[in-house]
């Protein structure tokens, strides 16, 4: 297999097409407004940012990026992934995002509702890497977070590690009601 069939699964965007845009994140990417591209490697791809991910300010940017987990066309998909995992990754990013905390949350709770499994899975990737960086400050929005992953849980079989792995996160992360948030949530969820 090459290396780049990982990329076939999902169908390229229509730079032509005269269609409506599924989210902000792709509009907004079409019109050069996101400072990052995609840097073709020969196997692997990466993304070149214009400016330092440090040096640029996080809002509205990074909440245009999880908007943009709801894609399903390349290179939408990537972009918003990989660049929401990179700024969030960048010196100083927990004072730029601690103040986004509350947009974030509403805008990952929207994508959990997404009925592709592959946004689903992006965006739990995306919530245990925000938990790992906000810690205690996302607990008064895990009750409605929690809400939507267990709506999903027993449709998603193939995702219950997943599941719990962020769920997990979460307690490790949380502070002292972050446990206590998950049992009202999860009745069955021990954590050691």
């Amino acid at each position: 297999m090459r290396p780049s069939a990982k990329f076939d699964r999902d169908p390229a965007d229509d730079p032509f097409a005269k269609r409506g845009l599924k989210t902000n994140f792709a509009y907004v990417y079409k019109c050069g407004r996101i400072p990052c591209r995609i840097n073709h490697g020969s196997v692997k791809h990466k993304l070149q940012w214009d400016v330092d991910p440090s040096h640029l300010d996080f809002d509205p940017l990074l909440v245009i990026l999880a908007e943009g987990l709801n894609e399903c066309q390349h290179p939408y998909v990537f972009i918003a992934s990989r660049a929401f995992e990179e700024l969030l990754e960048s010196k100083g990013a927990l004072d730029k995002t601690l103040p986004l905390t509350k947009k974030l949350v509403f805008t990952l709770r929207e994508s959990l509702r997404n009925r592709n499994v592959e946004v689903f899975s992006r965006t739990l990737d995306a919530l245990k890497q925000l938990s790992k960086l906000v810690g205690p400050a996302i607990d008064p929005y895990l009750s409605s977070l929690l809400v939507q992953v267990n709506r999903k849980g027993p449709k998603y079989k193939p995702f219950e590690a997943k599941i719990l792995e962020t769920i997990e996160t979460f307690a490790r992360n949380g502070g002292d009601g972050a446990v206590k948030a998950i049992k009202l949530k999860v009745p069955t969820f021990v954590f050691c």
